[in-house]
């Protein structure tokens, strides 16, 4: 038990190291001897937990896949609305470009290798598929606008959560976040939702946004 357990922990820590060099370097230019070295192990170890770099682009994107979603369902555990859930969520987004290795790698190897899919591609997948059943959630709450599309809203969202990236790596992602994508949805709302449900709306984020879940992972 306690060699599994000691097993795990090198895991994880591969995992966490190959997120932080995937941040910083970029996939392409990370090696397996750069991870094993800040990992403090062997090459040796990494290869026993991980065939190949792609296996552990795979691991850093399920890390990032488990964090969303964990977070995404505790929004949508609370009272709020759904349209809130995804403003609270596009927030947190934010929130993680700058506390989060484990996001940034996950968003940084999906722009890098966008033409090779899964599993490069699995967080932003995650993500679409999160935004999407809570934009489906709103629309029957009413809140959307008759006549607009699912599909137009999603593509608007994502593209606004894509965007805070590429400003974020820009270095012109303004300051406090919160006020950013507030502006971008002081934008977005009067095109996608009901006049008379978006009064209700925190625009900033609601309590549940600001309560964001521990980045220990990475």
């Amino acid at each position: 038990m306690a060699k599994q357990h000691r097993s795990e922990q090198t895991r994880n820590e591969i995992v966490r190291c190959a997120a932080r060099l995937f941040d910083r370097d970029g996939f392409p230019t990370a090696s397996m001897s750069e991870i094993s070295q800040a990992a403090g192990v062997t090459k040796g170890a990494v290869y026993f937990h991980f065939a190949s770099k792609d296996e552990l682009v795979g691991a850093v994107q399920e890390l990032g896949c488990v964090m969303l979603e964990s977070h995404a369902a505790k929004l949508a555990s609370n009272e709020n609305s759904p349209l809130q859930t995804v403003i609270d969520l596009t927030h947190t987004l934010a929130a993680w470009l700058d506390a989060s290795p484990v996001i940034r790698a996950c968003m940084r190897t999906a722009r890098e290798c966008a033409d090779r899919g899964a599993p490069f591609s699995d967080f932003y997948q995650a993500l679409l598929k999160t935004i999407s059943d809570a934009l489906a959630r709103a629309d029957a709450a009413g809140e959307l606008k008759p006549g607009v599309a699912q599909d137009a809203v999603l593509t608007q969202v994502v593209a606004a959560s894509t965007g805070l990236e590429v400003l974020w790596w820009a270095g012109t992602l303004p300051r406090p976040r919160t006020v950013a994508v507030s502006k971008a949805w002081e934008v977005l709302l009067p095109g996608i939702a009901v006049p008379a449900r978006t009064a209700g709306l925190d625009r900033t984020g609601s309590s549940a946004a600001a309560a964001r879940p521990p980045v220990s992972f990475g």
